[in-house]
């Protein structure tokens, strides 16, 4: 063992620290040296190059975080299992393949990272977890989930995006305490309707995949503050998105809708409406209503006329029209000035095609209000 291990071993000794960080040392195991220390909370070993954990592991009762990512385990060790106060387990970055089903023994477990472990599916035995309230499992190979994984009930948090997902089960719909739901850059086409049963659901994130339709259902989430429906497919979207009475940041870049629905004058709350680069010729006259909206982009869309509804939109901070098919801009633009940044830009005759790339996919999911300008 090196000299800065045994050093940072010592000092959390002598001080009694409750937090041991060991990462990026280069280890190939632990050192014994760690076995005394019965009282520490958290031990950090990311970075390294373990394969294997001691068994005397389990004598550290105290643990309630152990971070292993980035090392090298292609199999969970067994002595995870003596950790009963085990809170938090981060793995992200091995190649486990699999998942030992002694896991459901960590009854203490909250919180499971599994990012980028190559897991080619998430075992049916996961969802007896139902203590689990955060579970990220992004950047694998699944095309599909386990029907279990509906009776986690105290899930807060589940992110999935960067997998392969064609479909998700009905059964997600009885994640009744989820908040957070990552589904970008996967391969759906359509939503179940059991989606609209997320009655606690703030965050609902499905950039980059191939939705042509929204469930009718999707107007049942209350709660709901932000959606990011960037890069996909649609055509149109269902009346029942005005109903979305908690929805704060609408994001609809890239699709190919043609048209808005008007119930979408009814989000008062709204605070940004991202809806370029899509196929829209007009838009409702009910975005007037939306009295809190701040932030309005319609870039690159087939604009011919702007409704002077939009005169009302006080609050406006920045509103982008660049590329469309402006004949004339409406002199009332004037009035929103200066409170207001009109980004004018470049009229076209023609409709130009869908952004659907890639790397404008990860641009546009990155849109800030300050960036917002004339390419």
């Amino acid at each position: 063992m090196t000299s800065e291990v045994e050093e940072r071993i010592g000092k959390a000794m002598h001080e009694g620290a409750r937090e041991v960080d060991l990462s990026y040392l280069r280890l190939s195991r632990l050192p014994d040296s760690l076995r005394g220390l019965t009282w520490i909370e958290h031990l950090d070993v990311s970075g390294n190059a373990l394969t294997d954990l001691p068994g005397w592991l389990g004598e550290l009762s105290a643990l309630t975080r152990l971070d292993l990512r980035w090392n090298n385990f292609t199999a969970l060790p067994e002595c995870l299992r003596d950790l009963p106060g085990l809170a938090r387990l981060d793995l992200p970055a091995n190649e486990l393949k699999t998942l030992p089903e002694w896991l459901v023994d960590l009854t203490s477990l909250r919180s499971l990272w599994l990012q980028d472990t190559g897991l080619a599916e998430l075992p049916e035995f996961l969802g007896q977890m139902t203590w689990l309230t955060s579970l990220n499992a992004r950047a694998n190979a699944f095309t599909e989930l386990p029907e279990s994984l509906g009776s986690l009930t105290s899930l807060q948090y589940l992110d999935l995006t960067d997998n392969a997902l064609v479909s998700i089960p009905g059964s997600l719909g009885g994640l009744v305490a989820l908040k957070d739901l990552g589904l970008e850059r996967n391969a759906l086409t359509e939503l179940p309707e059991s989606l609209g049963g997320l009655s606690s659901l703030g965050t609902l994130r499905l950039a980059g995949n191939a939705l042509t339709r929204l469930p009718e259902s999707i107007g049942g989430l209350g709660s709901l503050t932000t959606l990011n429906l960037t890069g996909n497919a649609l055509t149109e979207l269902p009346e029942s998105l005005g109903d979305l009475s908690s929805l704060h940041a609408l994001h609809l870049d890239g699709n190919s809708l043609t048209s808005l629905p008007e119930s979408l004058g009814r989000l008062i709350r709204l605070d940004t409406l991202y809806a370029g680069h899509n196929l829209l010729t007009e838009i409702p006259e009910s975005l007037g209503e939306l009295s809190s909206i701040r932030y309005l982009s319609l870039r690159g869309n087939a604009l011919t006329l702007l409704p002077e509804s939009l005169r009302k939109l006080t609050s406006l901070k920045n509103i982008d029209l660049s590329h469309n098919a402006l004949r004339e801009l409406p002199d009332w633009l004037n009035d929103l000035a200066p409170r207001t940044r009109v980004v004018r830009g470049k009229q076209r005759s023609r409709v130009g095609a869908r952004c659907a790339c890639k790397d404008c996919l990860k641009w546009m999911e990155k849109w800030s209000p300050e960036i917002l300008k004339d390419l």
